[in-house]
């Protein structure tokens, strides 16, 4: 069925139309913005919090010594660092 024939849903005042929304975007550029930093702000402040949450009631701690936990295997010494810059 092409463009501007009958439509799918059987509601006749939208036949020959391409849009529900009339001419216009159904919301403004404003709005779509608010929406998308509103979502991504209340996803932040939930992630924070559950973050929280779970150090304070759970039990999790979270301290910096995390990031030291790498297997000492990948430390670089001075010959992996030249073969590095021989080869970049």
């Amino acid at each position: 069925m092409g463009v501007g024939g009958l439509n799918l849903f059987g509601l006749h005042q939208y036949d020959g139309l391409t849009s529900f929304f009339g001419d216009g975007p159904p919301l403004s550029q404003g709005v779509g913005y608010g929406i998308v930093v509103g979502f991504g702000a209340a996803f932040a402040v939930l992630t924070t919090t559950l973050v929280y949450l779970d150090y304070k009631y759970g039990g999790t701690k979270y301290h910096s010594e995390v990031t030291m936990e790498v297997p000492t295997q990948m430390t670089l010494s001075s010959t992996h660092l030249q073969l590095a810059g021989i080869f970049c």
